[in-house]
């Protein structure tokens, strides 16, 4: 019995090295800012933006020293660009339609 524990314990612990090792890509949120939208919705939308650009900063930090993959990394940059390009351009759109 008590070798038993040692060997799942041993599996365990060999089967975590390569989670650990993975790098977890950020997915972009969706920019849908609409006639309906609130200010409360655009601050959650803002708060999501900040969430995945530090997710994303840290993906391609992980991606680049553990696996030395640039590809990857600068296919998140590009992702991250045409986001926050896109929210920038929701954005003023928002705040031209909303003046206060």
């Amino acid at each position: 019995m008590m070798l038993r524990v040692y060997v799942v314990a041993a599996a365990l612990v060999l089967l975590a090295g390569p989670a650990a090792a993975r790098c977890s890509q950020p997915y972009a949120p969706v920019v849908k800012i609409t006639a309906s939208t609130t200010k409360q919705d655009l601050a959650n939308l803002r708060n999501d933006m900040a969430s995945f650009i530090a997710a994303s900063d840290l993906y391609q930090s992980c991606l680049v020293s553990q696996h030395g993959d640039r590809s990857l990394a600068d296919a998140n940059q590009a992702e991250k660009e045409r986001v926050a390009k896109e929210f920038n351009t929701a954005l003023r759109a928002f705040l031209a339609s909303h003046p206060s």
